[in-house]
């Protein structure tokens, strides 16, 4: 790799790991504090959830269609001011409608600073050893998350979560400015294959769409990060109901996380030496299997080891989806591809979220949402399967 290419590499794992990590990542530790400080319902609370995947799916799209226009770094440094005044303006929020703007905005912030803008640099810098880049620029995400999982279970016994909020603004204000102005290019090179006009991209978008190997693909991962996400929004409250305190708890969840790292890179380095689709579908197959035995209420050391280890799916989710995309879309396209991702995601993430949270309080446990989570990976195989073929017809 050229020194340029390592700089854009750690750029991009740094500001995955604000994008994921103070999103996704903390979530699940601040859901029981907030249920507590708003006398608010699991429920209602676990929404906050499905706001943040609304605005992401919003800006998704948007980010996409600016991304395939060439302009990254413009981008990146406008999802980090947003995230960095969103964090600041939670610091202060006392009601929980201001909480639901906070997390809308947040959402937002995800595809500028996250995984969609970091693919897009890596498929048009990085020709070659894709999938090892892919790889690498995914430890963001887990390290990030574990990082501030571990970071919230220490402020927030200290100090609560409205100063954890204005700790997490500073560090967006004074860290990925910074970073994302000395090292993200200004412009990708020009592609003489991307049409220009307003009306030529929103017709781009269209065609993507409506392709059947784009379609169950993006199906087939919509059910895999749906499933994943209500587990992770859950998994600290699951750990709770067998005796984990909340340090252990956070702990547990920060180790997940970091498990992510070698399941970001052996997967990156994989998918250069077999298929990623096939890759992918070992994955959900496991994650099927992983979830009925959680369902099946393990002995407690298990159980930290079983989701410990769960992180290693986590890791391989992105680089492999991406190196689908890339090999089954044109280059100039792979913005709004991405974009688009997150319209398929936001449905299935939903319903799983808040039917988990619903059949807890109605149960007291979480057997049956784990039954039906494991269901949702299952079916992802078969939308896979469905994918491959079209993708051999194409």
């Amino acid at each position: 790799m050229q020194a340029f290419q390592i700089r854009l590499l750690l750029a991009i794992m740094l500001t995955q790991a604000f994008a994921i990590g103070l999103s996704y990542g903390i979530y699940p530790i601040f859901l029981q504090p907030l249920e507590a400080s708003f006398d608010a319902s699991r429920t209602l609370i676990s929404a906050g959830q499905i706001i943040i995947m609304v605005a992401m799916s919003v800006g998704g799209v948007l980010v996409g269609t600016a991304l395939d226009n060439g302009h990254p770094r413009r981008i990146m440094l406008a999802g980090a001011t947003l995230m960095g005044t969103a964090f600041a303006l939670g610091a202060v929020a006392e009601q929980l409608w201001l909480l639901g703007l906070v997390a809308f905005a947040i959402g937002l912030c995800i595809p500028a600073i996250g995984p969609l803008v970091s693919a897009g640099l890596v498929t048009r810098f990085f020709l070659s050893e894709r999938g090892r880049a892919l790889g690498l620029m995914s430890i963001g995400p887990p390290l990030g998350s574990g990082v501030f999982a571990a970071l919230s279970g220490v402020l927030l016994p200290a100090y609560g979560w409205q100063l954890s909020f204005a700790v997490f603004s500073a560090l967006c204000l004074l860290v990925l400015l910074p970073v994302i102005w000395a090292v993200i290019p200004a412009r990708f090179p020009e592609s003489p294959s991307r049409a220009g006009g307003s009306g030529a991209s929103q017709s781009r978008v269209i065609d993507v769409a409506r392709r059947p190997a784009f379609f169950w693909t993006v199906l087939s991962y919509a059910l895999m990060v749906g499933t994943m996400t209500a587990w992770t929004v859950h998994v600290a409250a699951f750990l709770g109901t067998h005796g984990l305190s909340a340090a252990a708890q956070s702990m547990v969840l920060a180790v997940s996380f970091w498990m992510g790292i070698p399941g970001a890179l052996l997967s990156g380095f994989m998918a250069d030496r077999w298929p990623a689709q096939r890759l992918f579908a070992t994955m959900l197959v496991v994650l099927a299997a992983m979830l009925m035995l959680f369902s099946l209420h393990p002995k407690a050391s298990v159980l930290v080891v079983l989701v410990a280890s769960s992180g290693l799916l986590t890791g391989g989710v992105v680089p492999l989806y991406t190196m689908m995309l890339g090999q089954r879309l044109p280059t100039e396209d792979f913005g709004k591809a991405m974009g688009l991702s997150n319209l398929f995601v936001l449905p299935v993430m939903a319903v799983a979220v808040i039917v988990a949270a619903s059949l807890f309080e109605r149960h007291g446990d979480y057997r049956l949402a784990l039954h039906g989570l494991a269901g949702l990976a299952t079916l992802a195989v078969f939308c896979l399967l469905l994918s491959n073929h079209y993708a051999r017809r194409a």
